[in-house]
């Protein structure tokens, strides 16, 4: 079990968690998603991965997994595939 946070995967459960909303149909940069997380209260390591995002915009959230690599969820980042449909 892992206790301390700093060690827990960030996974797109967490991500969309935080900056999902942003997009609400238009298309975002670097800056607003990191706006968003930030004024979300994000752990740092959310941050820190988002500050990874190249420049341009994305349309949605789906493009955020061909840059970034982070798993579903945590039963995926553990190795026990996908708790929730993809």
């Amino acid at each position: 079990m892992i206790d301390d946070a700093r060690e827990v995967p960030v996974t797109r459960i967490e991500v969309l968690d935080f900056v999902g909303e942003a997009f609400d149909g238009t298309a975002v940069d670097r800056a607003t998603l990191l706006a968003a997380a930030e004024a979300d209260g994000a752990r740092p390591a959310l941050l820190a991965l988002l500050r990874r995002l190249p420049a341009g915009v994305l349309t949605g959230p789906e493009e955020l997994w061909s840059v970034l690599d982070v798993p579903v969820d945590l039963g995926a980042a553990r190795g026990l595939g996908a708790l929730v449909n993809t």
